[in-house]
């Protein structure tokens, strides 16, 4: 028999259900870990995030992330629309700042 390795998966991830709070942060967390070498990845774990928890408290993170994934995908004319969306919801993050030059760097 092969040894039991434990799991890398981190205790708030495998039940969600015992620390929302907890879950959103180590899964946002994992996205953020991610965002300069698989943008794609990134806004899928996004999607997956929304559908888990559509109330989290970090929502204006994600938001922020989706807009940084979607110019690293190339997608910068949704990522305008999704930093446009931004600053209408959350008009006094400390993010609003890199979200409204996330794309500048992508364009030529």
């Amino acid at each position: 028999d092969a040894p039991v390795r434990p799991s890398s998966v981190p205790a708030a991830v495998a039940d969600p259900v015992a620390n929302p709070f907890a879950d959103e942060l180590a899964r946002l967390r994992a996205a953020q870990a991610i965002l300069a070498t698989a943008p794609a990845e990134v806004i899928d774990q996004l999607d997956a995030l929304d559908r888990d928890h559509p109330r989290g408290a970090l929502q204006p993170e994600r938001a922020a992330l989706r807009v940084f994934a979607s110019c690293g995908a190339g997608a910068t004319d949704r990522a305008r629309a999704l930093a446009a969306r931004f600053v209408e919801r959350y008009p006094t993050s400390p993010l609003l700042a890199r979200v409204r030059s996330a794309c500048a760097a992508a364009t030529p």
